[in-house]
Parts: structure tokens; sequence; C-alpha cells
């Protein structure tokens, strides 16, 4: 490879990781989950409040993140159907009865990020 050619491959790998580490540099999205009360003694009590206070169920974080649980109300899985919200501080998953009441929650919070230098590694690594 002449000299010219190994600078050029060079400069494109540069471009490329500069490229990637913009795209992962958004504004992290946070929709309320990681202090809201939700269900029994909370205001958030029916499927309607939950809804209306962070929308439809969904995965709305702009990475991936580790989480580690934090809150769980009485009996965990409790009965009922199960709806789960995320951002990029926590995740919420709740379970309603058949008539929309809110019968248990749990809370998980997002872990720290990693330093750059390892979510570099793990990358190159695959």
């Amino acid at each position: 490879m002449s000299r010219n050619t190994k600078i050029a491959c060079l400069v494109a790998a540069c471009v490329g990781v500069g490229l990637v580490s913009f795209a992962n540099f958004r504004k992290p999205v946070d929709i309320g989950l990681k202090d809201t009360q939700i269900g029994f003694d909370g205001p958030l009590r029916t499927e309607a409040d939950v809804v209306a206070r962070f929308g439809r169920p969904g995965n709305y974080a702009t990475r991936t993140h580790d989480y580690e649980f934090f809150k769980i109300s009485g009996m965990y899985p409790p009965p009922g159907r199960r709806e789960q919200w995320t951002d990029d501080f926590a995740i919420v998953e709740v379970y309603f009865a058949d008539d929309g009441r809110v019968v248990g929650w749990g809370r998980a919070l997002a872990l720290p990020p990693k330093p750059w230098y390892e979510r570099l590694w793990r990358d190159l690594r695959g």
C-alpha cells in the first residue's frame, strides 16, 4: 500500500468513528418513570391514569442500558396483564386487573453508563 492510501484509510476510519460517536450522543429521554408513585396509595391507580401520565406502553430509550430493580410492590409478579414503559432512566412494569385497576408494579433504574473506552472495547470485540 502506498503512503497516500494508508493516510486515506486512516482518515476514513476516523470519520466513520466520529459519525458513529455523534449518532450515539442524542439527548436522553425522560418520561418521568424514575420518581412517579404508581398504584395503591399513589396518584396512578388505574390504567387510564398511567397511560395519561406516561403515554402508550413502549420503549422510549435512545440507547440500550443495564437496569437494576429498585422497587417492587407486594407479591411479584402479581396476577394480571403486564405493560412496560422504558426510558433512558428507568423501566416500569405495571400489572392491571381486568377492570383496569393497578394490581402491582415494579421499577428498575438504569445503571450509570460504562466509560467510553470500555464501550468501545466491547463494540470492537463484537
